[in-house]
């Protein structure tokens, strides 16, 4: 068993208990799952559990094992210093964060069926894992289920213009500007590059905008490539003086 299999349960609420505890024996409630991460930090993002009667809003972390975290080097690591839960199969050891907060715990188990399910479409080579069974499948749950991806794809894309365009004083110019930057960072690195372009305004390029060398300075000088009087292409590996 690996963690990608505790990953698609926990993403897909299949994992038993369904109301599970903490290893103090507070109750939890999954709000949001939150978001996979395949890149790297904690396993899921922006989740929702509600401990006892607190809501708490932060990452996941999963391993088969609780002592894997410190195996791993968690403990010292910034970027789960905001996991809110840590979700295992076993729970051989109580861990603590960089700040040295306990992070809480609970175990969880699933029914043998969904495993053998699991490593069965794991091991299959067909273009998509289930395609063997897709002719089992009823035609119409199928389109009803791409139109339902689809609508809901368009909502999240018109919320994060709203939200730009909130943010920009109502400026879609500005808006445009930040959506076209996280563009160009694609799914890995669009968060810094919207980030970069929050930080030099649309209007102050636009005063530069015949002066390229000007230009390129406020833009890697902003994304933190500038590196004494060098300016660094972090894919090419080339710099100029």
């Amino acid at each position: 068993m690996k963690e990608d299999f505790l990953h698609f349960l926990w993403k897909n609420r299949l994992f038993e208990p369904a109301h599970p505890v903490t290893s103090e024996g507070d109750p939890v409630e999954i709000v949001q799952v939150g978001r996979h991460n395949i890149h790297a930090g904690p396993d899921f993002f922006d989740a929702r559990i509600r401990i006892g009667k607190t809501l708490w809003a932060g990452n996941i972390e999963i391993h088969l094992r609780a002592s894997d975290w410190n195996r791993h080097g968690h403990q010292n690591d910034p970027l789960y210093a905001n996991t809110i839960l840590h979700v295992v199969a076993e729970n051989d050891l109580a861990v603590r964060n960089c700040a040295g907060v306990t992070i809480p715990a609970i175990e969880i188990g699933w029914p043998l069926w969904i495993e053998y399910k699991f490593k069965a479409l794991m091991q299959q080579h067909d273009w998509v894992n289930c395609a063997s069974q897709l002719n089992k499948v009823d035609p119409f749950r199928i389109r009803f289920f791409l139109n339902g991806l689809a609508v809901e794809r368009l909502q999240e894309k018109i919320e994060a213009i709203e939200v730009s365009l909130e943010g920009s004083t109502e400026d879609w110019g500005e808006t445009f500007y930040h959506l076209l930057a996280r563009g160009l960072g694609f799914r890995q690195n669009g968060d810094p590059f919207e980030r970069m372009a929050r930080s030099l305004p649309w209007h102050v390029l636009q005063k530069h905008r015949d002066q390229p060398f000007q230009l390129e300075a406020l833009l890697f000088g902003q994304a933190g490539l500038l590196s004494g009087n060098k300016i660094c292409y972090a894919q090419s590996g080339r710099s100029i003086s």
